[in-house]
């Protein structure tokens, strides 16, 4: 039981009271800690599912109830589900209670609490067993809502003068010839039980009811159903008889029709006037229902169940009032509907696994926006439906039906899933912003050679795993541009079968393209473009310019060396800081030179160098250690012909062609080979000045610390 919107309800859990709160749900057991709180409090929801409250044996429940209604003055309280309470609280009598709610396992038992609740207007209840008493005296009555296996005195019903609203859930009604005379303010009629007699309700003397739902196994007098005049909505589900005729003369104030007639073999629905939906499940055993049901006058309509049974001949003119219509199959026999038009229609929803044809049932559909097929289960062609905003088509079947599409100047969004004919994107109407295909069988090449100039959203994924298709057709390039998706936000494209990815990919910012790296070597050497791009921001912090440098570099054939233009390029990646691209730039530094020139090979060669970016070294020792080495140090990047690249470095100037690139770590263990200080090389002389420099850092001479740090710096 949901509580009421009439109040704001917090949680005792979050121990945070607001001052317009007026409603808690209750999880703690101890109601005096709070009875501050709870005193202010109109409406009350104790939660017996919390741990606290769900853990006290019966006695400690009840108990607890009663306590938490000796103080207050509460016009809503539910005692909602679990737990071991067995009783209703009799402190109740004492509150102005307007609302109450029970939910327990066994036996309710209101008989005594019930007359003293003098303000009550809504009584929910669901138990096992339920006995209420007498109802004559509760004068404010407006609804009576009981779910259980037996009202032990169900007969009492009728004796509350001024209900309004009735729910009964009660498997066995004890008084099954039910009347409800007395009932003259009765709006709203709810019964789901195994048998009802409707004939002794003598419903002819109600001009107030407006909604009757009926879920029986056995109603008997149903026709009794048509004196109520001002009914507005119908439920009817079970077993009404053999026959259902209603006409044109019944229900004249009918709004909401729901047929759910199991053992029914044949139904007629034939009325005038407009109703606001239409919902008729058509049974097994129905002998058949004529199609002109279709035609009923109501602006929504559910057809479902068994429509094999719906007769197909000659064409049909559905009602002017109708603006959705929905039609589900339970079954996997062949539907043939008659050839269709209808004027006003704007939502069709299809969920039929055999229609023998789309394009031959429905015909002239000028206002239709929405498309939903559930079942893709023959070829379409949506070309005639000029004003069509939405498609969404899922298959589940084996076979390839084709999708044909015509100018469909309004179609914003198209969903595909399971499709097992082979698809062509170009043929697609142009002014999509929105393009989902998942679980395709088959499609062409992704090369985007037409122009959509609306399109946000590009998502494309293959079944591979459970493709049924014998050498189906699959892409294996993916090329798209920018000046053919100007306003592409999004790209997603899962395929197995890509091998090759154009360049032009680099103008998108958001993409993410997953082939399957381990099956398929072809696609390999593009993971670590998308994989960085990802892992930095989607694009977000790299320029088109260096997107299309990194997709160069590492999309390049495997142990290939970089061109001097791709190195021009590939520079510009050193100016950012993230950690994974810089692992990646440091990785691959050597293909920047030719032959995989080593650092040993330069030593002792007549070189300029040049150092770069932010060095964990000072620049000043950096430029002493070349000196170690016979290099000269420019301060120009065009002249060097060594580069040693440390952190975040724009480059203004291209570097000289044949020049060679190494990091700031290379440099350093270079130096370390080539010509070590003193404290690098090994030999015994060394070792042993180690072992002094540790007495004087370990000593406790400020001046011998001073000392040892002098030596470490000159190395």
């Amino acid at each position: 039981m949901l509580h009421s919107d009439k109040y704001k309800f917090t949680y005792q859990w979050y121990n945070s009271y607001k001052e317009d709160d007026t409603g808690v749900y209750i999880s703690k057991k101890n109601p005096k800690k709070s009875k501050d709180i709870l005193s202010r409090m109109k409406a009350i929801h104790v939660d017996f599912y919390r741990s606290e409250l769900k853990a006290l044996g019966e006695k400690s429940a009840n108990a607890f109830l009663e306590e938490l209604t000796s103080f207050g003055n509460y016009e809503y309280f539910h005692i909602g589900e679990g737990g071991k309470k067995t009783k209703v609280p009799q402190n109740l009598k004492n509150h102005q209670l307007e609302n109450l709610g029970v939910t327990m396992e066994g036996t309710c038992d209101l008989s005594d609490l019930l007359p003293s609740l003098q303000y009550l207007k809504e009584l929910h209840i669901n138990a096992d067993r339920v006995i209420t008493g007498d109802l004559s005296s509760m004068k404010n009555l407006e609804v009576i809502d009981i779910k259980t296996d037996n009202w032990e005195n169900d007969h009492y019903l009728e004796s509350a003068p001024n209900l309004q609203k009735i729910i009964l859930k009660i498997t066995d009604l004890s008084h099954q010839q039910l009347s409800l005379s007395k009932l003259k303010q009765l709006i709203e009629c709810t019964i789901h039980t195994q048998s009802i007699d409707i004939s002794t309700l003598k419903l002819k003397d109600y001009t107030t009811v407006e909604n009757i739902e009926l879920k029986v196994n056995e109603v008997i007098g149903i026709e009794r159903i048509f004196d109520l005049e001002n009914l507005q909505k119908l439920i009817l589900d079970g077993n009404v008889g053999d026959q259902l005729f209603i006409k044109p003369t019944d229900f004249s104030s009918l709004k909401v029709l729901d047929l759910n007639l199991n053992g029914c073999k044949e139904i007629k629905v034939d009325i005038q006037y407009e109703l606001d939906a239409l919902t008729l499940f058509v049974a097994e055993g129905i002998k058949g229902i004529d199609s002109s049901i279709l035609s009923t006058p109501t602006k929504k309509m559910q057809l479902y169940g068994h429509l094999e049974h719906l007769s197909s001949s000659g064409s049909l003119q559905l009602s002017n009032a109708l603006t959705e219509l929905n039609l589900t199959s339970e079954t996997d026999k062949e539907v043939q509907l008659p050839s269709m038009t209808a004027n006003l229609l704007q939502t069709l929803d299809l969920n039929i696994k055999n229609l023998q044809s789309f394009d031959d049932s429905f015909i002239d559909f000028p206002e239709l926006s929405h498309l939903y097929v559930h079942e893709l289960s023959s070829s379409m062609s949506f070309g005639r439906f000029e004003k069509l905003a939405k498609i969404k088509i899922n298959q589940s079947t084996e076979e390839q039906h084709s999708i044909t599409f015509g100018e469909n100047a309004l179609l914003k969004k198209l969903s595909i899933e399971g499709l097992k004919a082979v698809l062509e994107i170009n043929v697609l109407p142009k002014n999509l912003s929105k393009i989902e295909i998942s679980e395709s069988h088959q499609l062409h090449d992704i090369i985007i050679s037409e122009t959509f100039p609306f399109l946000e959203r590009l998502e494309i994924a293959i079944n591979h795993r459970e493709n049924i298709i014998t050498d189906p057709v699959l892409p294996e390039l993916l090329k798209i541009e920018q000046r053919h998706l100007p306003k592409l936000d999004l790209i997603r494209v899962g395929t197995d079968s890509l091998k090759s990815i154009s360049s032009e990919i680099t103008q998108f910012e958001k993409l993410w393209i997953y082939p399957s790296y381990e099956t398929n070597k072809d696609i390999l050497r593009y993971k670590k473009y998308f994989e960085l791009v990802t892992v930095i921001g989607y694009g977000k912090q790299l320029p088109e310019d260096c997107r299309e440098a990194l997709f160069h570099l590492s999309t390049r054939k495997e142990n290939t060396a970089l061109e001097y233009a791709q190195i021009c390029d590939a520079l510009k990646l050193f100016q950012f800081t993230h950690k994974d691209l810089l692992e990646y730039l440091r990785v691959t530094l050597p293909l920047f030179n030719a032959d995989n020139t080593s650092f040993q090979s330069l030593v002792g060669q007549k070189k300029k160098v040049i150092f770069v970016g932010s060095t964990g070294t000072t620049k000043t020792q950096l430029k002493e250690d070349a000196k170690a080495l016979n290099w000269s140090v420019t301060s120009k990047v065009d002249q060097a012909d060594i580069i040693v690249i440390g952190k975040k470095y724009s480059f203004k100037t291209h570097p000289k062609e044949g020049a060679c690139y190494f990091t700031e770590k290379d440099f350093i263990e270079l130096c370390k080979t080539e010509t070590p200080k003193y404290l690098e090389e090994d030999n015994a002389e060394s070792q042993g000045f180690t072992e002094n420099l540790k007495s004087l850092l370990t000593s406790d001479s400020p001046e011998n610390e001073l000392l040892a740090f002098e030596l470490i710096k000159s190395g």
